[in-house]
């Protein structure tokens, strides 16, 4: 978020072609409405992550509730975890 970066294209080989579409967003809130957005827009059925059960999404779950957005009423998927600690 510290400038605005253009669209840009990555293709290590000409079977691997990669353009990436940016969209800048001004703050965290903006950012966390732009992924809820684009989620209800493509309506994925599965998502894949490396690290997504025990970090990703509970942590953009997290930072959503801070700044006021339930992220089950934005994607309808509601992360439930129980930490114990002994």
């Amino acid at each position: 978020m510290s400038q605005d970066i253009d669209d840009f294209g990555y293709h290590p080989t000409t079977e691997f072609q990669g353009n990436f579409i940016i969209f800048n967003e001004p703050d965290e809130i903006s950012v966390l409405n732009r992924f809820f957005e684009h989620i209800r827009e493509v309506k994925p059925s599965i998502f894949v992550t490396f690290n997504g059960d025990s970090f990703d999404w509970p942590f953009i779950e997290t930072r959503a509730g801070i700044l006021g957005i339930n992220m089950y009423e934005q994607i309808g998927i509601l992360i439930h975890f129980e930490f114990i600690i002994h």
